[in-house]
């Protein structure tokens, strides 16, 4: 019984976190899954702590999401890691404050990155970059709704605002995905490769309409998402998939402007 509670869990958690945000969704549903959500992250901290950590923060993103919103439009950060600042914040103050949670999240600890797994890193880095450019150039087509938010700057703040966001977006999908999904899924499959095909399967379709989107976007962040999962497991740590994400995202920025 406990198992099927955290399976449902975990699935409306993820469909809450990963899909809906494709859809437009009104007040009644709003409230009615996030009195969802909250249930399901009582029921779970008496069922399965192990899995807890993972519910409640879905359920914080998912309840601060009118407020994720407003700081988004507020400080005119238009890309989907900033969505995710908020409760990702308020989450690490909670595991800071309460210690004991910390066992349960397989990816709080220093990375292990080898010889190899730094290879790795920087061949995906390098690969991802030209995938990325190539599918901006020559694949996509129309990024206006992209490009359109760019604003007329100087080299010096397009350099900076470039770091800026690949930093931010970087970090929160990273923690979003790799982090607390791979967390989450942990405590219900044991098999690490269904793992990495699963969080890359959700992965894909959250980045549908994100940059690249539409169906050749998806096949090529789910085979990005793949390695992410792989350097994600073999590095024990998110260091790694931050890096390699934060080039990806770099590689956007810039090919945005220059499409601009």
């Amino acid at each position: 019984m406990n198992r099927i509670i955290s399976i449902i869990s975990i699935s409306i958690s993820i469909i809450s976190i990963f899909f809906l945000p494709l859809l437009r969704i009104d007040l009644t549903t709003y409230l009615l899954l996030s009195t969802v959500l909250i249930g399901l992250s009582m029921l779970i901290y008496f069922t399965n702590k192990a899995l807890f950590p993972t519910i409640l923060f879905f359920a914080l993103t998912f309840l601060t999401r009118p407020l994720n919103y407003n700081f988004t439009q507020l400080l005119h950060l238009e890309f989907s890691g900033t969505y995710f600042l908020i409760p990702i914040v308020v989450f690490t103050i909670i595991i800071i404050t309460i210690p004991s949670l910390k066992q349960h999240i397989s990816w709080w600890r220093r990375d292990t990155i080898d010889k190899n797994a730094w290879l790795i890193i920087v061949g995906l880095s390098v690969v991802s970059g030209w995938a990325l450019f190539i599918w901006g150039q020559y694949i996509a087509e129309d990024l206006s709704k992209f490009t359109d938010t760019l604003p007329d700057v100087t080299v010096i703040w397009i350099l900076l605002n470039g770091v800026g966001f690949a930093l931010l977006n970087s970090i929160a999908e990273e923690y979003l995905s790799r982090g607390m999904l791979c967390n989450g899924l942990e405590k219900l499959i044991s098999n690490k490769y269904l793992i990495i095909i699963v969080q890359a399967l959700v992965f894909s379709f959250f980045h549908y309409n994100g940059f690249p989107g539409g169906p050749v976007g998806m096949i090529m962040v789910f085979v990005w998402s793949l390695a992410l999962g792989i350097v994600r497991y073999r590095t024990k740590g998110l260091m790694g998939v931050f890096i390699g994400h934060f080039f990806a995202d770099l590689t956007i920025y810039f090919t945005l402007y220059g499409l601009k």
